[in-house]
């Protein structure tokens, strides 16, 4: 079981959707799913890697690679994806 805290922010940030700080999901629209599952990912990340490590190996990639191709980026595109379509069919 993974904790996280989704909170409705609605002047967060003008050009972002959602932004993940550790276990906290800050997103503008809470009824956009494929957001909150991306910005979740990014929690999952987090607990997985804890925070330094995390946070350090997230920002190699984001200054190596650039945002679009940062890897934990595209898991989180990828697996948002995935949880939108199982969500779709009512299987999430």
């Amino acid at each position: 079981m993974i904790f996280y805290l989704i909170i409705h922010w609605p002047w967060f940030f003008s050009k972002y959707t959602g932004f993940a700080f550790g276990p906290f999901v800050l997103v503008k629209d809470k009824s956009n799913t494929k957001t909150i599952g991306h910005e979740l990912v990014h929690v999952e990340q987090f607990w997985r890697m804890w925070t330094a490590p995390f946070w350090v190996a997230y920002l190699y990639q984001l200054i190596r690679n650039g945002y679009r191709d940062n890897k934990y980026e595209v898991e989180a595109r990828e697996r948002a994806e995935e949880m939108e379509q199982k969500y779709l069919k009512g299987d999430l």
